[in-house]
């Protein structure tokens, strides 16, 4: 069973250097969706008033949106959803747990 970057065809991306992938402008309104999504209340992240009186005078991203944000050029286009192979590695993890207990 190969990785899940295998899987996702990522793995070729590991150690090789790209050039600049920016995609759309990221605006404040993204920051505090995803922000929400991960369940981080966090003032800078999703109040304007907290976040201008801050060191960075406006709404900051959480440490791990780039890696959603900008994530791999061309990873969009995957010919299986990620929810299937997460799944799909999910259930042969529990058939295989499954077996060993039989054993």
């Amino acid at each position: 069973m190969g990785s899940l970057l295998d899987e996702l065809g990522w793995k070729k991306f590991i150690g090789h250097e790209y050039p600049a992938h920016t995609g759309e402008p990221v605006l404040a309104r993204d920051i505090r969706r995803y922000a929400y999504a991960i369940d981080d209340g966090n003032p800078l992240f999703v109040d304007e008033a907290a976040a201008k009186a801050g060191r960075h005078g406006g709404i900051t991203a959480p440490l791990n949106y780039v890696s959603w944000a900008v994530g791999v050029p061309g990873a969009e286009k995957r010919s299986k959803p990620i929810e299937s192979v997460v799944a799909d590695r999910f259930f042969r993890y529990l058939r295989e747990e499954a077996n060993e207990c039989i054993r």
